[in-house]
């Protein structure tokens, strides 16, 4: 990538680096498939700049924050729904690494994969 895409990168990201920003909030659109539209935004994210973490942040935090629901989801707490991914690469490494789901957890249950 150019020198003149990084900056315009992090220049287009800096206004919103204090933002409450989530992640999958358009799956009602008849365009988005889920899932597959969530990855490639949370893909998206990362090739404008942000830090993965970040990004994970919004992707759960901060989408908990967005629906009012923060008491019972959005982190791994006492008290909290029991619903997660466990993955089999480290998502921090690269957010695309995300989409590596081995292990489905809802309400405390773990579910089976296709």
């Amino acid at each position: 990538m150019s020198a003149a895409c990084e900056t315009g990168r992090k220049e287009w990201y800096a206004p919103y680096a204090d933002a409450t920003n989530s992640v999958g909030f358009d799956e009602g659109n008849a365009w988005m498939t889920p899932g597959a539209s969530f990855h490639h935004e949370l893909f998206l994210y990362q090739e404008a700049g942000i830090p993965p973490i970040d990004i994970l942040t919004m992707a759960t935090r901060n989408g908990a924050l967005a629906l009012g629901s923060e008491a019972t989801t959005g982190a791994i707490e006492s008290g909290k729904q029991a619903d997660l991914v466990v993955l089999g690469a480290d998502p921090i490494v690269d957010i695309q690494n995300a989409r590596q789901i081995e292990i489905v957890f809802l309400a405390g249950r773990q579910i089976s994969l296709p």
